[in-house]
């Protein structure tokens, strides 16, 4: 193992570092791995301690999480994302975020961290899939998180207890207005939980954008997963259930829809689609009962 680096040992991200560059293995892979995105005319800027010649080292004594965070014009929100990876007990993580080209202050809250972010870059994307894909190209990882933007660590999650590939556990706000758990649902009717619960392999997988509100759940599909264990923690991931593909309900259906029938058949996807047209319905009769309440 090559000599390892502390910068500051109050961080997750800045505990085990080395100054001589990784060797970079799948090079031969569909999707290979590289340093930094590839800059281009409408690329704003990209930094972090990737920049300034630190980089993790693939393997010490336990596996490197990559945790890879999407955000656009996330400036109310991401510190506190942020702050979350930083603050975990786990020192082999990287922290690598995908900036799509903010109007608002989120770079300016990724620069005030950039001596603790791993890598970073500001530009304009294809959307939330396509980010994530350049997250995946450029993470180090045996293992890969997507915390976005608005989610969070709640304590201690990523522990030495880590398991690759697992779940975590996930808690959200309800219609209620209540913090509630996450529970595992069937996985022939969706992603059996939302991303932000799952640590994933590092595959030479993407999401495929042509699901514009559901490659998440084609992309765990791929990994051939059917459950996860959880990795033992003493907290929990919050997740923000006001993203895309919480507020565009119809086209989140449709297109898991598409995802059962290609990866479990016809059966299925209509048990899906009489299940998705029940509560599509229920969805539409409980908001005109509020707003005739109101």
């Amino acid at each position: 193992m090559k000599d390892t680096i502390c910068l500051n040992d109050s961080y997750s991200t800045t505990k085990i570092l080395q100054k001589e560059k990784p060797i970079l293995e799948n090079q031969d892979k569909k999707y290979p791995t590289t340093l930094f995105c590839t800059p281009n005319e409408k690329t704003i800027a990209q930094g972090g301690l990737r920049k300034r010649g630190y980089f993790k080292a693939p393997y010490v004594d336990k596996p490197l999480l990559s945790v890879i965070t999407v955000v656009f014009n996330g400036e109310n929100f991401l510190e506190k994302t942020i702050q979350s990876v930083l603050s975990q007990p786990y020192d082999n993580i990287e922290l690598l975020i995908i900036d799509g080209g903010s109007k608002d202050g989120t770079l300016e809250i990724i620069q005030k961290y950039d001596d603790q972010i791993d890598y970073w870059v500001s530009e304009p994307d294809k959307g939330i899939y396509d980010a994530m894909n350049k997250g995946i190209d450029i993470a180090l990882g045996k293992g890969l998180f997507f915390l976005n933007a608005g989610d969070f660590f709640v304590d201690d999650v990523i522990m030495d207890t880590l398991q690759i590939p697992s779940y975590l556990p996930v808690k959200s706000i309800n219609s209620r207005g209540k913090l509630v758990d996450m529970k595992i649902t069937d996985i022939k009717l969706g992603l059996p939980i939302c991303h932000q619960g799952i640590v994933f392999e590092k595959k030479d997988i993407h999401y495929d954008v042509r699901y514009r509100m559901s490659a998440d759940y084609d992309y765990y599909l791929n990994h051939g997963y059917k459950y996860l264990d959880f990795s033992q923690t003493n907290g929990y991931v919050f997740y923000d259930t006001t993203g895309v593909s919480s507020t565009n309900i119809k086209a989140r259906l449709y297109d898991v829809g598409k995802i059962i029938y290609k990866h479990f058949g016809v059966i299925a996807m209509v048990n899906y689609a009489v299940r998705a047209m029940a509560i599509n319905t229920l969805l539409i009769i409980y908001r005109t009962v509020i707003k005739r309440a109101k």
